[in-house]
């Protein structure tokens, strides 16, 4: 899996994070130039999104999670008017 030794690989939090990130840039690509596939891009990148930050639930980071959440859901709320 991790390629190099000595790096650690990111924890579900982590992980979560970043997804959330990069859905919090569709989102804004998609507000700026709201073609289809950019609209779709985003639904795409919310979905999987979700799917982390639920892991990262389970894995038992809820500080981090609730924040990604958060972050998630104001993202959705954007969506949601296209």
């Amino acid at each position: 899996m991790n390629q190099n030794p000595g790096v650690k690989s990111p924890t579900k939090a982590e992980q979560a994070l970043n997804s959330v990130e990069a859905t919090h840039r569709a989102v804004r690509a998609a507000e700026e130039h709201p073609s289809s596939e950019m609209i779709n891009q985003a639904d795409r990148s919310i979905r999987h999104a979700q799917a982390a930050v639920d892991q990262s639930e389970v894995s038992g980071s809820l500080e981090a999670a609730q924040l990604a959440q958060e972050q998630l859901r104001k993202d959705e709320e954007t969506m949601d008017g296209k």
